[in-house]
């Protein structure tokens, strides 16, 4: 009966690491091989029960070290993130683990009114201790995954917290071990002095909790405090490319008149091979001109001649396709969505030292407004699971653009989709409610 209880409660437990780890983190695979980790996680707990079982190792304890230690490694191996970020997790999935241990115990003390020795020695109890905690363990895994199902980002300030969190799991990872590796360490003293050590346990623990919280918390407002701030900078730099348009506009007018009047001259004169050598060498001026985009939306059309004038500044080739009649869109949202789509094309292909390509297609389809941009680039990025990996250094700001293009998108209902083949693509559809 025990054996199997301990086969049910390792089955469980590796199942719910792997949801933490899949769900939490990114990993290295995108088929198949993403189960490899729960594998491991299997074979790492069965051999700690079998190794535990037959007396293989002198001190059980020593057992469960190595097996939390070939988990970490899995996990370390498998999965994309940062070192720190890994062991939160990790650390996580344990803490929980033995919070619902304790919390189980005390809840069969409760009910049953017994002591310790008697629910710890006792099949029937121990199994009802296996049920409550797995139970408990899985729906705070399910709520944790289904509220915090992107990555955390650890801002520096927050760090040494994090430092905190994880010497204060490691100290209770091992006072769980101490207790659940000899029994008779609990048997040995009194009740009085074992709900005590479990009240403390169980204190550290909601400490550590609400740290993990209000670290997560803080975190999320300063990446929602970065997009607004990038939405006020997108805001002011489009007033500059406003005014910048508006001057340039003014300047080829006033050039234009110039040189009217010097092309009406050499006619007059019937000066016809200085008036074809001048007219040479106005038309790059004049195609440059022709490369101006009219639509109905102001905001929109100084957004993307800005954008154009800025491409033939860095030697990339723009190519645009404008075919809808109105954006539906808030102007400001509309234009922050298109900027940083923009802006995350040329960080792409400046890295090129040739073939620098964008193409904007901006369309109505099926009610809905179409947005595809594809671009050339020199460094493939990576996409699992619909998060966007890039080679910048980890920071709060990396993804930023990447979030921010997210938001708008799900603001309205709408769906994007990233692809990696000979160009990079990002397609986008929000619909018209």
């Amino acid at each position: 009966m025990m054996l199997l209880v301990n086969i049910i409660s390792i089955v469980i437990e590796s199942l719910i690491l792997f949801r933490i780890t899949q769900t939490m983190l990114k990993s290295n695979y995108n088929d198949s091989k993403r189960l490899i980790p729960l594998l491991c996680y299997l074979v790492i707990n069965f051999g700690r029960l079998f190794v535990m079982k037959y007396q293989l190792i002198s001190h059980d304890i020593i057992a469960k070290i190595l097996a939390l230690f070939l988990i970490l490694m899995v996990v370390i191996f498998f999965y994309h993130d940062k070192l720190l970020t890994k062991l939160l997790w990790y650390s996580f999935n344990y803490l929980l683990n033995m919070i619902f241990d304790v919390t189980a115990l005390l809840i069969i003390q409760a009910v049953l009114r017994s002591n310790t020795e008697y629910i710890l020695s006792t099949v029937p109890t121990l199994s009802y201790c296996y049920i409550i905690s797995k139970f408990l363990n899985i729906l705070a895994v399910e709520y944790t995954v289904r509220r915090f199902h992107h990555s955390i980002i650890i801002p520096k300030p927050f760090k040494l917290e994090l430092i905190f969190i994880l010497i204060l799991d490691f100290t209770l990872i091992m006072l769980s071990l101490l207790f659940t590796a000899n029994p008779k360490m609990l048997q040995a003293h009194n009740n009085e002095y074992i709900t005590l050590i479990l009240t403390v346990v169980l204190l550290i623990s909601g400490v550590t909790i609400t740290l993990s919280y209000k670290l997560t918390h803080l975190a999320n407002k300063e990446l929602e405090y970065q997009l607004k701030m990038q939405q006020i900078e997108l805001e002011n730099k489009l007033n500059e490319d406003l005014s910048a348009v508006v001057q340039n506009l003014r300047s080829l007018r006033h050039d234009m008149n110039n040189h009217i009047g010097i092309i009406k001259g050499l006619s007059e004169n019937k000066k016809y091979e200085l008036l074809n050598e001048y007219l040479n060498e106005i038309y790059s001026t004049v195609a440059n001109a022709n490369d101006f985009i009219f639509v109905e939306n102001q905001p929109l059309q100084i957004l993307l001649n800005s954008k154009i004038s800025k491409a033939q500044q860095r030697n990339i080739k723009l190519d645009t396709e404008i075919a809808i009649s109105k954006i539906r869109l808030p102007d400001k949202d509309m234009c922050a969505l298109l900027g940083n789509i923009i802006d995350n094309a040329y960080e792409a292909t400046e890295k090129l030292e040739s073939n620098r390509y964008i193409k904007l297609v901006i369309k109505e389809k099926n009610s809905g407004c179409f947005i595809h941009c594809e671009n050339t680039y020199a460094e493939a990025p990576v996409i699992i699971d619909g998060k966007f990996i890039t080679s910048k250094r980890a920071t709060l700001e990396h993804g930023i653009g990447t979030e921010n293009i997210k938001s708008i998108v799900k603001k309205y209902n709408g769906t994007i989709d990233f692809s990696v083949e000979e160009v990079f693509t990002v397609t986008i559809v929000i619909p018209y409610v």
